[in-house]
């Protein structure tokens, strides 16, 4: 019983802590601009939430696409690792970590861990605008379904655009989708 009640104020807890809302940035030390999407939960697994969120990178006029997955700590099941990303029998450029490092949702709440990271061409990011990215996450710790939606990709890239982190906003050539 106390079991089942923890699992409803975790549940609750999630409920009212809002994610992240986008953002842009530029680092004169660095000479990165960046903009990130804003947050949604990518896979609600029986055990373990994941939150995703999109990015674009520009340094100096070299661009990276990227997606980073954290997983919501739930104060009972510890750190995910993951090793690979996999779908419909191909392997996925995902990068996934094995130290510990936080993944913050909200304003304060930095008590998840960061899962991986996975890298987009500027192909198959245009893909993602228009359908989203389903992938499976396989680790020692678990196999994981996730589905970031195209939403997060039009965000990142109309952030982008906006600022000036990439010279042009980036839709494919149907652009119906686009926001106005």
């Amino acid at each position: 019983m106390l079991g089942r009640n923890l699992v409803w104020v975790f549940l609750l807890s999630m409920a009212c802590t809002p994610l992240l809302e986008g953002e842009t940035w530029h680092s004169p030390h660095t000479d990165i601009a960046g903009a990130i999407s804003q947050q949604a939960v990518v896979s609600d697994d029986r055990h373990h939430v994941l939150v995703g969120q999109v990015m674009i990178l520009n340094r100096r006029g070299e661009v990276h696409y990227l997606a980073e997955i954290g997983q919501v700590s739930d104060g009972v099941h510890r750190r995910l690792r993951m090793d690979s990303a996999w779908r419909d029998g191909d392997v996925l450029p995902f990068r996934g970590l094995r130290r510990t490092e936080r993944f913050c949702i909200g304003l304060s709440n930095c008590q998840g861990f960061r899962t991986g990271t996975f890298v987009f061409t500027p192909e198959t990011f245009a893909e993602a605008v228009e359908d989203g990215f389903r992938a499976h996450l396989i680790g020692p710790d678990a196999v994981i379904d996730i589905y970031l939606p195209p939403e997060l990709f039009v965000d990142a890239a109309d952030r982008a655009g906006a600022e000036g982190v990439i010279e042009t906003p980036f839709w494919p050539a149907d652009t119906s989708r686009a926001p106005v």
